[in-house]
């Protein structure tokens, strides 16, 4: 079994998140606007041992290009 890599692209810079292999728990992942204020980008939360993620109004998800 594998990692799961999340990348968030910004306009000069990409951070990867790298989740647990054991597939449990819920994970938030925050970042911080032009501003410095901190946002929610996903939610993500494992369901039948599978992870499974979110977007909300502030961030989209990109799937397989």
């Amino acid at each position: 079994m594998c990692y799961m890599l999340i990348y968030i692209l910004h306009k000069d810079q990409i951070y990867t998140y790298r989740l647990p292999r054991e597939v449990s728990g819920s994970y938030v992942l925050n970042d911080y606007d032009v501003d410095g204020r901190t946002r929610n980008l996903a939610n993500i939360s494992a369901v039948n041992g599978k992870w499974i993620i979110n977007s909300n109004e502030e961030a989209f998800l990109i799937y397989n290009n």
